[in-house]
Protein backbone atom coordinates (compact mmCIF):
# COMPACT_ATOMS: atom_id res chain seq x y z
CA UNK A 1 0.00 0.00 0.00
CA UNK A 2 1.48 3.33 -1.02
CA UNK A 3 1.73 6.48 1.08
CA UNK A 4 -1.70 7.75 0.07
CA UNK A 5 -2.38 9.71 3.22
CA UNK A 6 1.10 11.20 3.31
CA UNK A 7 0.87 12.34 -0.32
CA UNK A 8 -2.69 13.63 -0.20
CA UNK A 9 -2.89 15.28 3.21
CA UNK A 10 0.33 15.72 5.16
CA UNK A 11 2.58 16.69 2.27
CA UNK A 12 -0.14 18.90 0.83
CA UNK A 13 -0.43 20.86 4.06
CA UNK A 14 3.27 20.97 4.76
CA UNK A 15 4.05 22.17 1.24
CA UNK A 16 1.88 25.17 2.02
CA UNK A 17 4.25 25.92 4.87
CA UNK A 18 7.39 25.12 2.86
CA UNK A 19 8.21 22.36 5.35
CA UNK A 20 9.09 19.37 3.16
CA UNK A 21 12.76 18.45 3.22
CA UNK A 22 13.11 14.71 3.74
CA UNK A 23 10.91 11.66 4.15
CA UNK A 24 12.06 8.56 5.94
CA UNK A 25 10.07 5.32 6.11
CA UNK A 26 10.08 2.50 8.60
CA UNK A 27 8.05 -0.67 8.08
CA UNK A 28 5.89 -2.29 10.73
CA UNK A 29 3.55 -5.22 10.07
CA UNK A 30 1.37 -5.00 13.13
CA UNK A 31 -2.17 -4.89 11.66
CA UNK A 32 -1.76 -1.41 10.20
CA UNK A 33 -0.28 0.10 13.37
CA UNK A 34 3.29 1.34 13.79
CA UNK A 35 5.93 0.88 16.46
CA UNK A 36 8.52 3.62 16.94
CA UNK A 37 11.16 3.41 19.68
CA UNK A 38 9.04 0.94 21.62
CA UNK A 39 5.84 3.00 21.41
CA UNK A 40 2.86 1.74 19.40
CA UNK A 41 0.82 4.23 17.35
CA UNK A 42 -2.55 3.69 15.65
CA UNK A 43 -3.03 4.12 11.92
CA UNK A 44 -3.05 7.87 11.03
CA UNK A 45 -1.91 8.89 14.53
CA UNK A 46 0.40 11.93 14.45
CA UNK A 47 3.18 12.69 16.92
CA UNK A 48 6.37 14.74 17.37
CA UNK A 49 9.31 12.50 18.31
CA UNK A 50 11.38 15.67 18.67
CA UNK A 51 10.64 19.40 18.28
CA UNK A 52 11.77 19.68 14.65
CA UNK A 53 10.24 16.41 13.44
CA UNK A 54 6.63 15.33 12.86
CA UNK A 55 5.55 11.76 12.07
CA UNK A 56 2.40 9.95 11.01
CA UNK A 57 1.53 6.24 10.96
CA UNK A 58 0.07 5.26 7.57
CA UNK A 59 -0.95 1.59 7.17
CA UNK A 60 1.98 0.16 9.09
CA UNK A 61 4.56 2.63 7.76
CA UNK A 62 5.99 5.56 9.70
CA UNK A 63 6.38 8.72 7.59
CA UNK A 64 8.40 11.53 9.18
CA UNK A 65 9.01 15.08 7.98
CA UNK A 66 11.72 17.51 8.99
CA UNK A 67 10.22 20.89 9.92
CA UNK A 68 11.58 23.88 7.98
CA UNK A 69 10.86 27.05 9.88
CA UNK A 70 9.68 30.27 8.32
CA UNK A 71 12.08 33.18 8.37
CA UNK A 72 11.60 35.40 11.38
CA UNK A 73 11.54 39.05 10.31
CA UNK A 74 11.26 42.36 12.10
CA UNK A 75 12.85 41.06 15.28
CA UNK A 76 15.79 42.44 17.14
CA UNK A 77 16.33 39.06 18.74
CA UNK A 78 14.73 35.66 18.32
CA UNK A 79 14.78 32.32 20.07
CA UNK A 80 12.98 28.96 20.00
CA UNK A 81 10.62 28.36 22.93
CA UNK A 82 11.33 25.28 24.99
CA UNK A 83 9.93 22.18 23.29
CA UNK A 84 9.34 23.96 19.97
CA UNK A 85 11.38 23.96 16.77
CA UNK A 86 11.00 27.35 15.15
CA UNK A 87 12.38 30.70 16.26
CA UNK A 88 10.12 33.46 17.45
CA UNK A 89 10.71 37.11 18.09
CA UNK A 90 11.83 37.58 21.64
CA UNK A 91 9.22 40.30 21.99
CA UNK A 92 6.48 37.73 21.38
CA UNK A 93 7.82 35.66 24.24
CA UNK A 94 7.61 38.50 26.73
CA UNK A 95 4.93 38.03 29.43
CA UNK A 96 3.77 41.55 28.74
CA UNK A 97 3.17 40.86 25.04
CA UNK A 98 0.42 38.91 23.29
CA UNK A 99 2.06 35.60 22.46
CA UNK A 100 -0.97 33.96 20.89
CA UNK A 101 -0.66 35.59 17.45
CA UNK A 102 0.50 32.39 15.73
CA UNK A 103 -1.36 29.89 17.89
CA UNK A 104 -4.75 28.39 17.05
CA UNK A 105 -7.75 27.42 19.11
CA UNK A 106 -10.21 24.79 17.95
CA UNK A 107 -12.65 25.50 20.72
CA UNK A 108 -11.36 22.84 23.07
CA UNK A 109 -7.60 23.34 23.10
CA UNK A 110 -4.86 25.69 21.91
CA UNK A 111 -2.39 24.49 19.28
CA UNK A 112 0.99 26.00 18.48
CA UNK A 113 1.85 27.23 15.02
CA UNK A 114 2.59 24.33 12.62
CA UNK A 115 1.14 21.78 15.04
CA UNK A 116 -0.84 18.96 13.38
CA UNK A 117 -3.65 17.02 15.09
CA UNK A 118 -6.67 14.82 14.42
CA UNK A 119 -9.87 16.32 15.86
CA UNK A 120 -11.65 13.14 14.73
CA UNK A 121 -10.54 9.93 12.97
CA UNK A 122 -11.33 11.09 9.43
CA UNK A 123 -10.07 14.66 9.71
CA UNK A 124 -6.60 16.22 10.07
CA UNK A 125 -5.83 19.84 10.94
CA UNK A 126 -2.78 22.10 11.08
CA UNK A 127 -2.28 25.46 12.76
CA UNK A 128 -1.03 27.89 10.14
CA UNK A 129 -0.06 31.27 11.60
CA UNK A 130 -3.14 31.48 13.79
CA UNK A 131 -5.51 29.86 11.29
CA UNK A 132 -6.79 26.30 11.63
CA UNK A 133 -6.64 24.51 8.25
CA UNK A 134 -8.40 21.12 8.11
CA UNK A 135 -8.95 18.45 5.48
CA UNK A 136 -10.90 15.22 5.35
CA UNK A 137 -8.88 12.06 4.97
CA UNK A 138 -9.25 10.19 1.67
CA UNK A 139 -9.18 6.42 2.13
CA UNK A 140 -7.65 4.09 -0.41
CA UNK A 141 -9.88 1.73 -2.36
CA UNK A 142 -9.67 -1.75 -0.84
CA UNK A 143 -10.33 -3.29 -4.28
CA UNK A 144 -12.25 -6.55 -4.58
CA UNK A 145 -12.14 -7.30 -0.86
CA UNK A 146 -15.26 -9.23 0.18
CA UNK A 147 -15.21 -8.11 3.81
CA UNK A 148 -13.78 -5.02 5.49
CA UNK A 149 -13.78 -3.46 8.92
CA UNK A 150 -12.77 -0.09 10.36
CA UNK A 151 -10.54 -0.56 13.42
CA UNK A 152 -11.67 1.32 16.50
CA UNK A 153 -10.47 4.90 16.49
CA UNK A 154 -9.36 4.81 12.86
CA UNK A 155 -10.85 6.26 9.70
CA UNK A 156 -10.28 3.89 6.81
CA UNK A 157 -11.50 0.31 6.35
CA UNK A 158 -9.04 -2.55 6.15
CA UNK A 159 -9.51 -5.77 4.19
CA UNK A 160 -9.84 -8.95 6.21
CA UNK A 161 -7.38 -10.68 3.89
CA UNK A 162 -6.11 -13.16 6.43
CA UNK A 163 -9.65 -14.39 7.13
CA UNK A 164 -11.01 -14.54 3.60
CA UNK A 165 -8.02 -15.48 1.53
CA UNK A 166 -5.86 -17.99 3.38
CA UNK A 167 -2.71 -18.78 1.51
CA UNK A 168 -3.20 -22.07 -0.31
CA UNK A 169 -0.62 -24.82 -0.17
CA UNK A 170 1.47 -25.23 -3.29
CA UNK A 171 -0.01 -28.69 -3.91
CA UNK A 172 -3.69 -27.66 -3.74
CA UNK A 173 -5.93 -26.98 -6.75
CA UNK A 174 -8.69 -24.40 -7.08
CA UNK A 175 -11.58 -25.01 -9.47
CA UNK A 176 -14.66 -22.78 -9.64
CA UNK A 177 -13.80 -21.24 -6.27
CA UNK A 178 -13.40 -24.58 -4.48
CA UNK A 179 -10.04 -25.74 -3.12
CA UNK A 180 -9.03 -29.39 -3.51
CA UNK A 181 -6.18 -31.07 -1.65
CA UNK A 182 -3.48 -32.99 -3.47
CA UNK A 183 -4.88 -36.30 -4.85
CA UNK A 184 -8.51 -35.20 -4.32
CA UNK A 185 -10.83 -36.54 -7.04
CA UNK A 186 -14.06 -34.86 -8.22
CA UNK A 187 -16.50 -34.88 -11.15
CA UNK A 188 -17.29 -31.42 -12.52
CA UNK A 189 -19.83 -33.08 -14.85
CA UNK A 190 -21.17 -36.63 -15.24
CA UNK A 191 -18.75 -37.82 -17.94
CA UNK A 192 -15.61 -36.06 -16.70
CA UNK A 193 -13.37 -36.82 -13.72
CA UNK A 194 -10.55 -34.68 -12.31
CA UNK A 195 -7.70 -35.26 -9.88
CA UNK A 196 -5.49 -32.69 -8.14
CA UNK A 197 -1.92 -33.59 -9.04
CA UNK A 198 0.61 -31.45 -7.10
CA UNK A 199 -1.26 -28.21 -7.70
CA UNK A 200 -2.45 -29.02 -11.22
CA UNK A 201 -6.01 -30.10 -12.06
CA UNK A 202 -5.86 -33.05 -14.45
CA UNK A 203 -9.23 -33.87 -16.03
CA UNK A 204 -10.16 -36.72 -18.35
CA UNK A 205 -13.28 -38.02 -20.06
CA UNK A 206 -14.90 -41.04 -18.46
CA UNK A 207 -14.85 -44.23 -20.56
CA UNK A 208 -17.81 -46.46 -19.70
CA UNK A 209 -17.24 -50.17 -19.18
CA UNK A 210 -18.44 -52.62 -21.77
CA UNK A 211 -21.42 -54.35 -20.15
CA UNK A 212 -20.83 -57.41 -22.33
CA UNK A 213 -23.93 -59.48 -23.04
CA UNK A 214 -26.14 -57.41 -20.76
CA UNK A 215 -29.58 -57.46 -22.39
CA UNK A 216 -31.08 -54.44 -20.69
CA UNK A 217 -29.39 -51.22 -19.54
CA UNK A 218 -30.46 -47.81 -18.28
CA UNK A 219 -28.47 -44.65 -17.54
CA UNK A 220 -29.59 -42.91 -14.34
CA UNK A 221 -30.16 -39.16 -14.65
CA UNK A 222 -27.05 -37.16 -13.83
CA UNK A 223 -24.71 -40.10 -14.38
CA UNK A 224 -22.47 -40.93 -17.32
CA UNK A 225 -22.48 -44.71 -17.69
CA UNK A 226 -25.37 -47.16 -18.04
CA UNK A 227 -26.03 -49.91 -15.52
CA UNK A 228 -27.09 -53.47 -16.28
CA UNK A 229 -30.51 -54.79 -15.29
CA UNK A 230 -31.88 -58.32 -15.17
CA UNK A 231 -33.13 -59.69 -18.48
CA UNK A 232 -36.74 -59.82 -17.28
CA UNK A 233 -36.67 -56.35 -15.74
CA UNK A 234 -39.64 -54.13 -16.53
CA UNK A 235 -37.63 -51.03 -15.68
CA UNK A 236 -37.40 -49.39 -19.10
CA UNK A 237 -38.37 -45.89 -20.30
CA UNK A 238 -41.74 -46.11 -22.04
CA UNK A 239 -40.57 -44.30 -25.17
CA UNK A 240 -37.46 -44.42 -27.32
CA UNK A 241 -35.56 -41.11 -27.68
CA UNK A 242 -34.67 -42.04 -31.24
CA UNK A 243 -38.34 -41.99 -32.26
CA UNK A 244 -38.53 -38.29 -31.49
CA UNK A 245 -41.24 -38.80 -28.88
CA UNK A 246 -41.27 -36.50 -25.86
CA UNK A 247 -39.82 -38.68 -23.08
CA UNK A 248 -41.03 -36.45 -20.27
CA UNK A 249 -44.75 -36.43 -21.16
CA UNK A 250 -46.87 -38.35 -18.68
CA UNK A 251 -47.60 -38.37 -14.96
CA UNK A 252 -44.74 -37.79 -12.54
CA UNK A 253 -43.77 -39.76 -9.44
CA UNK A 254 -43.16 -38.54 -5.90
CA UNK A 255 -40.73 -40.70 -3.93
CA UNK A 256 -39.50 -39.74 -0.44
CA UNK A 257 -40.69 -36.18 -1.03
CA UNK A 258 -38.78 -35.89 -4.34
CA UNK A 259 -40.70 -35.30 -7.58
CA UNK A 260 -39.56 -37.22 -10.67
CA UNK A 261 -40.91 -36.67 -14.18
CA UNK A 262 -42.16 -39.41 -16.44
CA UNK A 263 -39.14 -41.48 -17.66
CA UNK A 264 -36.78 -39.97 -15.06
CA UNK A 265 -34.26 -42.55 -13.86
CA UNK A 266 -32.56 -42.41 -10.45
CA UNK A 267 -30.71 -44.56 -7.93
CA UNK A 268 -32.28 -44.45 -4.45
CA UNK A 269 -29.38 -46.59 -3.23
CA UNK A 270 -26.16 -47.86 -4.84
CA UNK A 271 -27.50 -51.24 -6.01
CA UNK A 272 -31.01 -50.17 -6.93
CA UNK A 273 -32.24 -48.14 -9.91
CA UNK A 274 -35.74 -46.79 -10.53
CA UNK A 275 -37.75 -45.26 -13.38
CA UNK A 276 -40.93 -43.18 -13.27
CA UNK A 277 -43.48 -44.71 -15.67
CA UNK A 278 -46.66 -42.61 -15.95
CA UNK A 279 -46.86 -41.93 -12.22
CA UNK A 280 -45.67 -45.40 -11.19
CA UNK A 281 -42.20 -45.88 -9.69
CA UNK A 282 -40.62 -49.13 -10.99
CA UNK A 283 -37.34 -50.27 -9.40
CA UNK A 284 -34.88 -53.10 -10.05
CA UNK A 285 -31.57 -54.37 -8.76
CA UNK A 286 -28.29 -53.51 -10.53
CA UNK A 287 -26.38 -56.50 -11.94
CA UNK A 288 -22.58 -56.42 -11.53
CA UNK A 289 -20.09 -57.89 -14.01
CA UNK A 290 -17.57 -60.51 -12.96
CA UNK A 291 -14.10 -58.94 -12.77
CA UNK A 292 -11.05 -60.79 -14.01
CA UNK A 293 -7.30 -60.11 -13.98
CA UNK A 294 -7.60 -57.79 -10.98
CA UNK A 295 -4.91 -57.78 -8.33
CA UNK A 296 -7.16 -55.77 -6.03
CA UNK A 297 -10.91 -55.15 -6.14
CA UNK A 298 -12.57 -52.16 -4.47
CA UNK A 299 -16.11 -50.80 -4.39
CA UNK A 300 -16.08 -46.99 -4.63
CA UNK A 301 -18.14 -45.11 -2.07
CA UNK A 302 -21.72 -44.66 -3.26
CA UNK A 303 -21.36 -47.26 -6.03
CA UNK A 304 -22.77 -50.78 -6.30
CA UNK A 305 -20.30 -52.75 -8.37
CA UNK A 306 -16.65 -53.46 -7.52
CA UNK A 307 -13.87 -52.27 -9.81
CA UNK A 308 -10.21 -53.09 -10.32
CA UNK A 309 -8.11 -50.76 -8.20
CA UNK A 310 -5.55 -49.87 -10.83
CA UNK A 311 -3.71 -46.68 -11.69
CA UNK A 312 -1.74 -47.32 -14.87
CA UNK A 313 0.97 -45.12 -16.30
CA UNK A 314 0.26 -42.49 -18.95
CA UNK A 315 -0.81 -43.88 -22.30
CA UNK A 316 -3.04 -46.58 -20.79
CA UNK A 317 -6.50 -46.78 -19.35
CA UNK A 318 -6.47 -45.61 -15.75
CA UNK A 319 -9.14 -45.97 -13.12
CA UNK A 320 -9.78 -43.36 -10.43
CA UNK A 321 -12.26 -44.27 -7.73
CA UNK A 322 -14.32 -46.35 -10.10
CA UNK A 323 -14.09 -43.99 -13.08
CA UNK A 324 -12.20 -45.29 -16.09
CA UNK A 325 -10.46 -42.57 -18.02
CA UNK A 326 -8.30 -42.69 -21.11
CA UNK A 327 -4.98 -40.87 -21.09
CA UNK A 328 -2.91 -40.53 -24.21
CA UNK A 329 0.87 -40.27 -24.36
Amino acid sequence: MGPSFCSRITVCLLLTLAQVIAVTCQEDAKNGGCTENGTTFSDYEIWNPEPCRVCICDSGTVFCEEVVCEEVRGCETSEAPEGECCLRCSEQLSPNMDNTTDSCSDGSSVHANNQIWNPEPCRVCICESGTVVCEDLVCEDVGDCEATEIPEGECCPVCLVATLQPEADADTCTENGKVYANNDVWSPEPCKVCVCDSGTSVCEDVVCEDLGDCQKTVTPDGECCPVCLTADSTLTPSSDPETGADEKKGDGCTVDGELYHHNDIWKPEPCRVCVCDNGVSICDEVQCDTLSNCQKVVTPEGECCPVCDTFASAGRMIEILGFKVSRSL
